[in-house]
């Protein structure tokens, strides 16, 4: 599942380098998707309360749901 794609690809980039803004495109390539599939996913974890989007910044705000669906698709 893309989602859950996208969530461990946001933990490992931002544990990696917390202060770089991750743009779309770099989020994609690393979850080897694309730019628009991301776009849609982010959207979805922002609404269901995983991150937060201001501008080209992404905050995580509940770090253990999106480890727990990162953790879902690998099951």
């Amino acid at each position: 599942q893309i989602n859950a794609r996208v969530a461990q690809g946001l933990i490992y980039l931002k544990d990696l380098h917390p202060d770089h803004n991750w743009t779309r495109q770099e989020i994609a390539n690393f979850c080897a998707s694309t730019v628009s599939t991301v776009i849609k996913s982010l959207a979805e974890l922002e609404e269901s309360g995983f991150i937060r989007q201001e501008g080209r910044t992404i905050k995580i705000i509940n770090r253990d749901g999106l480890l727990a669906l990162s953790e879902e698709s690998q099951n």
